[in-house]
């Protein structure tokens, strides 16, 4: 076998072995010492239980043991509280360097492996990177059974302890593990498969770098004993253990055993953590059992240490008599005496406390024990038998004492549905005696296979709590001999299918208000028969059509491309306005081109894409710097001799790149030099765009624009969407790229490109030309193509590793040159990816800086974060804690000992104020500049105020914001971006990887952001003070920050992000804007409504912080105006979607941006309203009426198709998934069209009403409009799948005010509440919307039978909606089923135009819906500013905010909701400040303006994107 050698770089690694006891972690040890891992030098040996080896070092088993001890645990103790981090740390640093130097010899390799390694992985993580080691991960996994049973049979632990014993280990530890440095190996594999085990372990160790050795045979495998595995008969051993095995164990299992368990573990922790806690509740009694025992057994042993105490004091008195001739002896075993003294009586103080603790959890568990037990009958399958297939389960379940909610049936863990509350008059007379014994049946249906199956059954009764039925009952599922799954389910087919035929023409006669037609009957028969098998086949899981696939997802780029090529009508634009100035106006550009033997196809490319730009004032300078091969000077003369515009120089010897550029430059007459490479590609509207920009902007002097790469088919990828004129990302890299353009004046004053600069000599330039720039100028369109050849830096760095040390001398003159006092150099990252990026060493001396720090009550968090403050290298700083009147005993007592000084500074009569009380705390000091930060941070690198300082004295800098890491390794701040949630502003790369470098390395680079978060902000104070500091009248808690930073920018100074300033910051990892104060909120969408984010450009998108590219056509002006648009409706009816679509048309017509032309097929008072406002409207028989097949189908689009050509539209809109039709239709002609989708029912059996093929075609419409608009991010969710191309847009609905116009005034409460015959000391709830069972309105009735009834009697209950139907029937028998005096004050009322008058009148509003994308009524309700109490439905959530203005309940739970709007009958002041929130939430949200707009522009970039583009360049 060959001795494998070790990875050269970094110079020292380790690798940690992470996993439980009795889980292999030491026959992967031995594995790993053999491949070359020095383990350490004091190995404890073997013995029966490990006959190879621990391969443990006994001093990491020791440091381990005192920091746990630290914490008064052990390795086995369940739950624990260790001290902080930080300081264990520094507990163990000492030791831990000896150990590094004793134990394993400072060996530049090593593998520590120690199962208490996973409850401190982050102490041992910090360590070693603080010694210089790589840390990596070896994750070692055994099933959890095989675990407690191995334990169980070493230490005498019971299975449960054993299970969390293996859960909590693994929990811990996988938060804190970097997956990309990370390999997972199960037990049961190695077991298994020993050598390919060893050689997948051994190329992974080679692929990560690892070993050198590439040619090393894998380490021996014989030290895997198969015979060590006890598996096999787990369930004989440990019967229990398996049903006992906690929920989150379970999930950490599944997870890991997936193929990419590591890589997705990260997203499913949350989950996990939610179930540990849920599962920690759940077994606590058996765990205080299980404490109790180990307590007894504790107590044993100390009745035993007390009497050989007793014999000891025995034996030390015979000694003080035999040693009084020593005094100095007997001194000393006085002291030996007290000793023990101590001990015991700690000991029995110990045992007091456990005492007194079990008594305390024992009566916990005697209040919490049910006094009864449920009653379950399991009557169908009989005795539990039943035969394979489809099982009905079926019975009763009843309380003694409760009202069961809701039943919940899991066979071996699966949750299936389950029906409760069926009519039992049998088991309401058996058991007299129980009142709510009548509705007690259920009835659930399951597909099973044949086997033993165990039920759990549990109730969730109605007083909250959750019961099981015990003991479980089991079912025993037998083969099918095929009576069951051949005749029964035949005959009941045929049994069904003339009930659903009759169903089925009710339903048909509904629509089509007649019979069938003789001709239409054979294609009905098949159409039922299709969707009556189709129904019949329905299981659990939704399934789409038949026939149907997802779509493959196309490049987000690709898409991007499709709709931003150019057209013929944008060509016309230019040449529009090149029209309106006179020639003399328009700048003559001067494209500069070096040239050296370059590929002739290419080449002629490229100046192919300067000859065909659209814009004609540009000259063709090149300079040949001596190409050895003859056709090239050639074919530049011929190009001379055809092109006066095309001017040549050639150079007689070869002088690179920068000589032959300023060759070529020296022949330029044009006002600006464009630079463009030999073989790369100009947009054809690259010179027109830039001419545009000068002209707009005289003063530019220096110019770039977006680009891409391009390889030799054509094929465009790579795009740069950069942000506009940042001096501080420049700092870091060359992000100016192509396409570069300089004034020419500026850049003979320069000197041209500066040679010995090759390779980063335009860099270089754009340095020293923007420190005389008067302008910067960014075109965010995509005007170059940059080729990417074999060799070429498009391709990697790497290319020209050259150019990477030019770089970094030309940033660190740059430097020199502006007085910075900074070091450029690359990062080993940017080294690695062959990266031109560089960072920077700042000194740690400079100006003084206060480190401002709040706090209230919030002690031990703050200890962390002061604690890692020592560990700053930036000396001129000093710490102030601001106490905001701390009332807490533990957080005063570690004030008063403080060595910082301590501001007192409490709240004002406004209540707490983020701004005011730093704005107070700001005042009070005299340093230079400002460092607010959070009481929830630690500080990671120790020069990170040194970065923020560095950064911060740069001129022209107002504030500077740090790379902010939540504690599960993720990114929480790297700078706000505006825009993000809905128009609001949010953090860049918000939940991505630590190592995630982001889009264009943006997270990794420091740059320039409109803000920062205050979390972590520096500021020069006397800056801070002339801008006002934060506003504390408008911001006093949220976006003080943002607002700071945006005003700074308006007074002409710029906020950086520093990357390399890195913190942990401990907050929620959930927090969104719902958690705001809505006055905030609209205070900041008044104040920045029309704010442009000059630092993220409009190409990439912002549904998420992520920076991904927005498949979205940028406007150039050439769509008509107005766009004559068909707007293709479901319905004419006065309700939500059809009278959305009524208000957005008026709107935009009245706007000049469409000329409309409306479409339905069903008549609606909407049409009178549309012809009145001037609005043609076409009502005619639905275009797919009869139609069955595919051939019908077709020949049905092309009908609609030429109805909208022969109405000479440009575009197409379809409201809501009906009209899928008219997507179709716009295909077919090769029209843009935009599909709004408003409802929420899963995609995949939606167009279940049609024939499967005609499905398929309805979902495959989904990748054909510019645009899919939903009205709420839930409802995109939802249908992402669907996202092929990249184009589903979510647009809010808004509340147009004035649809209620002269309602809301003063009085009409009143009036409404006279004319309804309301009371004043009545409660009115109102319920709005049509009756029917998606709308769930059986909720509320049923809600207020559970009032008590002197609350009922306060409440009348408006039901606003009806609409005949079985539904309605329901809703009336439930109704009528109340007592007579609650049955009076519940109004069922029919549909209504005009609702205003119900809103006006009422105290609540209720949403009761089981199916809601973004309900109209909700914004009603608030708009007349109603407290809302509703189910968290879809949309619903994004328009309200819990606790503020609304309370949610679960959909179908009566008794919560009733519980609900009792806590807001009974709570005025609750009730008052809901009501005063409403408004504010609402003008929070998207106003009807915003909306208007925001559809206007998709119009218009439809209407622009229809033509295929035309061919700009060839490759």
């Amino acid at each position: 076998m060959t001795q494998m050698t070790l990875a050269a770089e970094p110079n020292k690694s380790c690798l940690l072995v992470i996993g439980m006891h009795r889980t292999g972690t030491s026959a992967i040890a031995e594995l790993l010492g053999r491949t070359g891992f020095h383990l350490g030098r004091d190995l404890i040996g073997a013995n029966a239980w490990n006959p190879h080896g621990h391969f443990e070092s006994r001093a990491v088993i020791g440091l381990n043991d005192s920091l746990l001890a630290a914490g008064a645990a052990h390795w086995h103790t369940l739950f624990h509280a260790l001290p902080a981090t930080e300081t264990l740390i520094e507990r163990a640093r000492p030791e831990f360097r000896d150990l590094l130097r004793q134990v394993f010899d400072e060996a530049p390799s090593i593998a520590i492996k120690d199962p208490r390694l996973c409850r401190l992985l982050p102490v041992w993580r910090t360590l070693l990177r603080e010694a210089g080691y790589r840390v990596g991960y070896l994750v070692m996994v055994r099933d959890p059974l095989a675990c407690a049973d191995s334990l169980a049979r070493r230490d005498g632990f019971e299975p449960l302890k054993g299970l969390w014993l293996w859960g909590l280990h693994l929990f811990e530890a996988l938060g804190a593990v970097d997956p990309a440095e990370s390999i997972l190996v199960h037990y049961e594999d190695l077991i298994a498969a020993p050598e390919r085990e060893a050689a997948r372990l051994t190329a992974w160790l080679q692929s990560q770098g690892w070993i050198d050795d590439t040619q090393a045979d894998p380490p021996s495998a014989d030290v895997i004993d198969s015979s060590l595995s006890h598996s096999g008969d787990l369930d004989t051993r440990i019967p229990e253990a398996r049903d006992d095995m906690p929920a989150f164990v379970a999930e950490l299992h599944r997870v890991l055993r997936a193929p990419d368990g590591l890589a997705r573990l990260s997203e499913r922790l949350p989950e996990i953590a939610r179930r540990l806690d849920s599962d920690r509740l759940r077994d606590l009694p058996r765990l205080l059992a299980l404490v109790e025992r180990e307590a007894e057994h504790l107590r044993e042993g100390l009745v035993l240490r007390e009497r050989e105490i007793d014999a000891a004091r025995l034996d030390i008195d015979e000694l003080q008599s035999q040693l009084d001739v020593s005094r100095d002896s007997h001194q000393c075993l006085e002291q030996q005496i007290e000793s023990a003294r101590r001990n015991a009586a700690s000991l029995e103080s110990r045992i007091e406390t456990l005492e007194s603790q079990i008594e305390t959890y024992r009566q916990e568990l005697v209040e919490r024990a049910p006094s009864a037990r449920l009653r379950f009958f399991l009557e169908t399958p009989r005795l539990g038998l039943g035969l394979a297939g489809s099982i009905r389960l079926s019975g009763w379940c009843l309380h003694p004492h409760h009202e069961i909610e809701s039943l919940q049936i899991e066979i071996d863990g699966c949750a299936i549905p389950c029906d409760y509350g069926h009519a039992r008059p049998d088991v309401h007379d058996a058991h007299a005696q129980i009142a709510h014994g009548a509705n007690t049946g259920f009835c659930a249906q399951i597909k099973l296979v044949p086997g033993r199956y165990r039920l759990h059954v549990s109730a969730v009764l109605a007083d909250g709590r959750t019961e099981s039925v015990e003991p479980m009952p089991t079912l025993n599922i037998l083969p099918d001999p095929g009576l069951k799954s051949v005749l029964i389910p035949g005959l009941r087919r045929a049994a069904s299918f003339p009930g659903f035929v009759l169903n089925a023409s009710r339903t048909w006669y509904r629509n089509h208000r007649r019979l069938p037609r003789p001709a239409e009957l054979p294609q009905l028969i098949r159409l039922a028969l299709n969707v009556h098998a189709q129904q019949r086949s329905i299981t659990l899981d939704l399934a789409p059509p038949a026939g149907f696939s997802l779509p493959s997802p196309v490049d987000p780029y690709q898409a991007w491309i499709e709709v931003n090529g150019l057209t013929a009508a944008d060509r016309v634009v230019y040449q529009r306005r090149m029209a309106e100035r006179a020639e003399a106006h328009w700048p003559r550009l001067s494209v500069v081109m070096p040239v050296y033997d370059p590929p002739r196809d290419l080449f002629e490319a490229a100046i192919d894409s300067v000859r065909t730009q659209i814009y004609p004032h540009w000259e063709l300078c090149i300079a040949d710097d001596a190409s050895p091969q003859p056709w090239v000077r050639e074919r530049l003369l011929e190009l001379a001799a055809e092109d006066p515009r095309i001017r040549i120089v050639l150079r007689p010897v070869n002088g690179h790149i920068s000589r032959c550029t300023n060759s070529a430059a020296e022949l330029a007459s044009g006002s600006h030099l464009c630079l463009l490479d030999q073989d790369d590609l100009l947009a054809p509207e690259a010179l027109m765009e830039v001419a545009l920009a000068l002209i707009d902007r005289p003063d530019t002097d220096l110019l770039y624009s977006d680009d891409d790469k391009i390889d030799v088919d054509g094929r465009r990828y790579d795009p740069q969407f950069k942000p506009d004129w940042s001096p501080e990302l420049l700092l870091y890299y060359m992000y100016f790229s192509h396409l570069f353009v300089i004034r020419r004046e500026l850049f003979a004053a320069l000197g041209g490109l500066r040679v010995g600069f090759e390779g980063a000599q335009d860099y270089d330039l754009a340095l020293r030309a923007s420190e005389q720039a008067r302008s910067v100028h960014h075109i965010p369109r995509i005007l170059y193509h940059w080729r990417a050849l074999t060799g070429s830096t498009a391709t990697s760095g790497n290319a020209k590793p050259a150019s990477f040390d030019a770089g970094e001398r030309a940033l660190n003159e740059a430097f020199s040159r502006r007085g910075v006092t900074a070091e450029a150099y690359r990062p080993l990252w940017a080294k690695r990816g062959g990266l031109g990026i560089y960072w920077h060493r700042f000194p740690d001396d400079g100006p003084s800086v206060s480190i401002l720090i709040p706090s209230r009550n919030n002690g031990r968090i703050l200890k962390r974060c002061v604690d890692s403050l020592a560990r700053t290298s930036y000396r001129n700083h000093r710490v102030l804690i601001i106490d905001n009147a701390s009332d807490d005993p533990d957080t005063r007592r570690y004030l008063a000992g403080l060595d910082h000084p301590v501001l007192s500074i409490p709240n004002g009569p406004r209540g707490f104020s983020f701004a005011a009380i730093n704005n107070q705390a700001a005042r009070q000091v005299t340093s230079d500049y400002l460092l607010f930060l959070n009481d929830d941070t630690e500080v990671i690198a120790p020069d990170w105020l040194s970065q923020m300082m560095g950064h911060a004295r740069l001129e022209g800098v107002g504030a500077v914001g740090a790379r902010l890491l939540f504690p599960n390794e993720t990114i929480q701040h790297a700078g706000i971006v505006h825009g993000y949630y809905d128009g609001l502003a949010g953090p860049a790369f918000k939940g991505h990887p630590r190592r995630h470098h982001g889009y264009l390395s943006y997270a990794m680079v420091g740059r320039n952001y409109s803000a920062v978060t205050a979390a972590c902000l520096l500021t020069p104070r006397a800056l801070f003070e002339r801008l006002g500091g934060f506003d504390e009248q408008q911001f006093a808690v949220a976006y003080n920050d943002v607002d700071y930073g945006y005003r700074l920018i308006a007074a002409g100074y710029r906020c950086v992000y520093a990357p390399g300033a890195e913190l942990y910051h401990h907050e929620g990892y959930s927090r969104g804007p719902g958690l705001d104060d809505p006055a905030e909120v609209l205070n900041f969408r008044a104040r920045y409504r029309d704010y442009r984010d000059p630092y993220y450009n409009p190409n990439l998108s912002l549904d998420d912080e992520g920076f991904r590219i927005a498949s979205r056509r940028l406007p150039r002006g050439s769509a008509p105006r107005p766009i004559r648009v068909l707007m293709c409706a479901f319905t004419l009816n006065h309700e939500g979607a059809p009278y959305s679509q009524y208000e957005l048309t008026l709107a935009l017509k009245e706007a000049g941006v469409l000329e409309p032309i409306v479409y339905s097929p069903y008549e609606g008072p909407l049409r009178a309203l549309y012809e009145q406002a001037g609005i043609r409207v076409i009502v005619g028989p639905h275009p797919l009426l009869g139609v069955f097949d595919l051939q019908a189908y077709e020949a049905a689009i092309d009908r609609f198709a030429a109805l909208a050509e022969s109405l000479g539209v440009d575009l197409i809109y379809a409201n809501t998934l009906q009209t899928f039709y008219a997507i179709a239709a716009a295909r077919r002609l090769g029209k843009p069209s935009l599909w709004n989708v408003r409802e929420s029912e899963p995609w995949q059996t939606y167009f279940d009403f049609l024939a499967p093929p005609l499905a398929v075609e309805a979902l495959g419409c989904f990748s054909e409009p510019y645009r899919i608009i939903f009205v709420a991010e839930t409802t995109r969710r939802q249908f992402e799948p669907l996202n092929s191309r990249n184009n589903f847009s979510v647009i809010h609905n808004g509340l147009n005010p004035a649809r209620f116009q002269g309602v809301l005034q003063e009085g009409a409460r009143q009036e409404a509440r006279r004319r309804l015959e309301v009371a004043d000391q009545d409660f009115v709830v109102l319920l709005l919307g049509t009756v029917c069972e998606r709308k769930g309105q059986l909720d509320l009735v049923q809600a207020c039978a559970h009032l008590p009834p002197e609350v009922a009697a306060r409440l009348r209950v408006f039901i606003v909606g009806d609409r005949p139907g079985d539904y309605s029937l329901r809703l009336h028998r439930a109704r009528e089923a109340l007592a007579p005096a609650l049955r009076e004050r519940i109004h069922i009322i029919a549909e209504v135009g005009q609702p205003a008058l119900y809103y006006a009148a009422a105290d609540c509003f209720v949403c009761t819906s089981r199916i809601e994308s973004y309900p109209r009524v909700i914004l009603e309700a608030m708009a007349f500013e109603l407290p809302i109490v509703s189910a968290p439905t879809y949309g619903v959530v994004e328009q309200v905010r819990e606790g503020i203005n609304a309370d949610f309940y679960p959909a179908g739970r009566p008794r919560v909701l009733a519980e609900r709007l009792r806590a807001l009958m009974d709570d005025p002041e609750r009730l008052a400040r809901y009501r005063r929130n409403a408004p504010l939430v609402l003008r929070s949200l998207t106003q009807f303006d915003e909306m208007a707009a925001a559809y206007a522009r998709l119009f218009e970039e439809a209407a622009e994107s229809f033509e295929q583009p035309t061919p700009s360049f060839s490759a």
